[in-house]
């Protein structure tokens, strides 16, 4: 891949081992004229993410951003947004009545538990820095 240009580059880690950036790419520039968000990593496997994170370093596209650690909310969202992964996930086991009604009283009861825990994540102590997801329970 060959970048045409590279704008609005953001560290997006504390560590500055990663740069947020529109890019445009040669093969692509018929499909995404205006470039594509993308994240170049020092220690990328593909080496034209390699190369653009050292050309960036290197100032060759401008100024960096320095890296913005995410707000209580931002993090709040995320973390919800794992735990109603799993909501969604256990949505599709409890929802079928032909699969459902031939689990067990106690892995129901099993079920039952786990998505309590779930929706019990943001209740932990330290949410949102720090939670535990519960596992799914196996039959």
């Amino acid at each position: 891949m060959t970048p045409i240009s590279v704008q609005n580059l953001v560290y997006s880690r504390e560590d500055k081992t990663a740069i947020d950036c529109v890019v445009v790419f040669q093969e692509l520039a018929d499909r995404f004229p205006d470039g594509m968000p993308y994240t170049a990593c020092e220690n990328d496997l593909e080496e034209h993410t390699r190369l653009i994170f050292a050309n960036a370093v290197a100032g060759m596209y401008g100024p960096i951003a320095d890296w913005v650690p995410p707000s209580l909310e931002e993090l709040s969202l995320l973390a919800r947004a794992q735990r109603d992964s799993r909501l969604l996930e256990l949505d599709g086991i409890v929802m079928n009545p032909l699969r459902y009604a031939s689990f067990s009283e106690e892995y129901k009861a099993a079920l039952a538990a786990y998505r309590q825990e779930l929706l019990d994540v943001p209740e932990q102590d330290g949410f949102p820095y720090t939670f535990v997801l519960p596992t799914l329970p196996q039959p």
